[in-house]
């Protein structure tokens, strides 16, 4: 008698039940893991852009501006931004004064109060932020997580009138941004 080889039609099943029961257990938490992660990366992002911005000033020895790609401070979620010199008014590529544009992660909130037109996020030659400029910050969070896990997930980047940024996670009345 030969001696068979491989899985029986049950040990699959048993093995393919296991297999979903895990997976079920398993892909909510990972869809949160997911949105975190994002919320960590944009944070990420902005400060890397806060520290491209503040190192081109310093080395051009100009004033270098981080706005959003759009007018509004709404922009800055929808459309991302960009970095660009003294002269330059806006993120379209065509601009020759545009130094680096950078992407939003969907489904992920950056509040500012920085805008294209009146409240400028700006850095001086000296790498401090432009005067006038207020050191308000951004808070960047998702509402695609539940209201209990908001806050315990949201970033806060505060910049110092000296131009050094931070990020920080929230804490109750220290991420108020206008």
């Amino acid at each position: 008698m030969k001696k068979s080889r491989g899985f029986t039609l049950v040990e699959l099943m048993i093995t393919l039940v296991i297999l979903g029961i895990v997976l079920a257990i398993a892909m909510p938490n990972m869809s949160k893991f997911i949105i975190k992660q994002q919320i960590q990366s944009q944070a990420d992002e902005l400060m890397l852009t806060l520290a491209y911005a503040r190192a081109e000033a310093v080395k051009s020895n100009t004033v270098v501006y981080v706005i959003p790609n759009g007018i509004t401070t709404a922009d800055w979620q929808k459309k991302g931004w960009c970095v660009l010199k003294s002269s330059g008014t806006t993120c379209a590529a065509a601009d020759e004064h545009v130094l680096r544009v950078f992407d939003s992660k969907t489904k992920i909130e950056t509040v500012t109060q920085y805008a294209t037109g009146g409240v400028k996020l700006g850095f001086t030659a000296q790498g401090a932020l432009v005067p006038g400029t207020p050191n308000d910050g951004f808070k960047i969070y998702s509402t695609e997580l539940p209201e209990s896990e908001r806050n315990a997930n949201l970033r806060c980047i505060k910049i110092n009138p000296q131009g050094r940024a931070k990020i920080e996670r929230y804490a109750p009345g220290q991420c108020e941004i206008s």
